[in-house]
């Protein structure tokens, strides 16, 4: 697999969250976040931003909804043939004047997800 190879087109995660990516050939990345976890719906779609350098890549997700940004860090790769993203991700939820800072620490989220095609 090549470090230029292509990223474009949609991924699922292992929990059923999706990315649709578009790759500029400057490595900036657009495209759309569907949200696979609690009371998300299939109408529930965001914004997403991110770079790609090689295959090392960053996204950015506004989760506008839920008063939310979310990231996600990862590699390209391949795995028994098929292509991976891999990424580790930090969720930020907001949190009221009165929370903060007492429950700063709760708001954020981490995880790990892979997504094929």
């Amino acid at each position: 697999m090549s470090e230029t190879e292509d990223l474009d087109g949609e991924w699922t995660s292992e929990v059923g969250s999706r990315l649709a990516l578009t790759v500029a050939p400057d490595g900036s990345v657009r495209g759309k976040y569907w949200r696979a976890v609690d009371s998300a719906t299939e109408t529930e779609v965001f914004p997403l931003v991110g770079l790609r350098t090689g295959r090392v890549l960053s996204l950015t997700a506004h989760l506008w909804k839920h008063q939310s940004v979310m990231s996600l860090v990862g590699h390209y790769t391949e795995e028994n043939g098929w292509p991976m993203i891999k990424a580790v991700w930090m969720l930020a939820k907001n949190v009221s004047d009165q929370e903060n800072p007492p429950n700063l620490g709760s708001s954020i989220l981490t995880g790990y997800n892979h997504f094929v095609r």
